[in-house]
């Protein structure tokens, strides 16, 4: 999760798998859309399907000729945006530029501001870096889509960019709204829903959330990690290292975040050993990131080692991040 809330990249805003089962709905309503330039429909639509099973080899070099021979097509520019996003190895502020210039020619498509805000909404750099997605304009976006009749339910999407925002008494309220009227997926609103009341500090209620989330989702180890968040935070230490042990039996996504909440219960509890194998874990799997190292640094100090002879691991965790020390904290470690 990277610099201030539980969500963070995880569950909510990690819609991929939704956005490839959607991707044909978007690209078959820009069949419609008035252009520049009037591009063949079969070749949009060769493109269009070569980028929707993800054969972008193919897509790339058809996409670059027909932008050649139509430059000014907000079709081809939308494809072009669909292209970067949906790549392997996803190249998000390209694909928004690409929906930035399509934008030209397609401003009354929904979908062309729902599939930017989705890039808007991803995370573009190293936790160490500290710069954050662009959630502001990702609302500003859903917003768009929604005003423009998307046929899609945006109303969890914008409670989640409303959350990300940071202004939690709005996104509760929007959860609210959208969990009192017949969700399609009420377990989500219900997760996002205890992200806000963790933020919030109402860790009590954020638990009731999401326990009811975990009627569907018990098997998320993302799940496990927030609900062992909230326990930390209510002091109910054991309890949240149940929810950590059986999160970590998963290995999956949240693996490493589930490690370092571990081993920050470790180092509380002076259980320093322990602390220090779970944070050389953490440095052996991520090596940019600080937090460990600077984790490491104070088991080890607490265990006895000279300061001269682990200063190394200080100077690194420093390099990384100068500003480790003020975010060593409960804040960092919800979004990681």
């Amino acid at each position: 999760m990277s610099s201030s809330s539980p969500i963070g990249n995880c569950l909510l805003w990690r819609v991929l798998p939704a956005l490839l089962l959607s991707l044909s709905l978007g690209l078959s309503q820009l069949q419609h859309a008035v252009a520049g330039q009037k591009v063949p429909n079969s070749e949009v639509k060769v493109i269009q399907k070569l980028i929707f099973e993800r054969k972008m080899a193919e897509a790339a070099p058809r996409l670059d000729t027909a932008m050649a021979n139509y430059p000014d097509s907000g079709r081809l520019a939308f494809l072009l945006g669909q292209l970067y996003y949906f790549s392997n190895l996803p190249n998000y502020p390209k694909a928004v530029a690409a929906y930035d210039k399509a934008e030209l020619m397609l401003s009354k498509d929904p979908e062309l501001y729902f599939f930017r805000a989705a890039a808007k909404a991803q995370v573009l750099s190293a936790y160490s870096q500290r710069l954050s997605p662009d959630y502001v304009g990702a609302l500003a976006d859903y917003r768009k889509a929604e005003a423009l009749g998307s046929e899609r339910d945006l109303r969890l999407d914008i409670a989640r960019a409303i959350y990300e925002t940071r202004n939690y008494s709005a996104a509760l309220e929007q959860i609210n709204r959208y969990l009192n009227n017949k969700p399609q997926l009420w377990a989500d609103g219900q997760m996002l829903k205890g992200n806000i009341l963790a933020q919030m500090g109402q860790h009590e209620a954020a638990l009731k959330s999401y326990q009811r989330a975990a009627r569907q989702y018990d098997y998320l180890d993302k799940l496990q990690f927030y609900q062992a968040v909230s326990l930390r935070a209510l002091g109910q230490s054991d309890e949240a290292l149940a929810q950590l042990d059986k999160g970590l039996k998963r290995q999956g996504r949240a693996y490493l975040q589930l490690v370092y909440l571990k081993a920050m219960l470790s180092y509380e509890q002076k259980q320093y050993q322990e602390a220090a194998l779970l944070y050389q874990q953490l440095i052996e799997r991520r090596r940019d990131w600080a937090l460990p190292l600077l984790g490491y640094y104070n088991s080890l100090s607490q265990m006895g080692e000279a300061p001269i002879s682990i200063s190394h691991i200080l100077d690194l965790a420093l390099k990384l991040d100068p500003e480790v020390v003020i975010h060593f904290h409960q804040q960092d470690l919800l979004r990681l």
